[in-house]
């Protein structure tokens, strides 16, 4: 469907934390998304509402140490390059 919009699944499933309308403008390389402002609403509010909303304690804005020396499974990258598959 040409009129079809295609945004983040998660921001289509909590419709609450959108701070305005979804719509297309014109690009550089066809139409994209935005999100356009609502008339009326104050964004810095709207924005205080949405984070008032999300769960406590879950991110504390603080980096996580990384262990270099860890033996983490995680090493191994597979290399899915057209090229590369025999």
């Amino acid at each position: 469907d040409d009129s079809a919009i295609r945004l983040n699944r998660w921001f289509a499933r909590h419709s609450d934390f959108v701070l305005g309308s979804h719509a297309t403008k014109s690009g550089p390389f066809g139409d994209t998304y935005t999100c356009l402002p609502r008339q009326g609403v104050d964004l810095e509010q709207a924005l205080s509402e949405a984070i008032s909303l999300l769960p406590e304690a879950i991110y504390d804005g603080e980096p996580e140490v990384i262990d270099r020396d860890a033996d983490d499974s995680i090493d191994c990258v597979d290399d899915l390059r057209p090229d590369a598959i025999a």
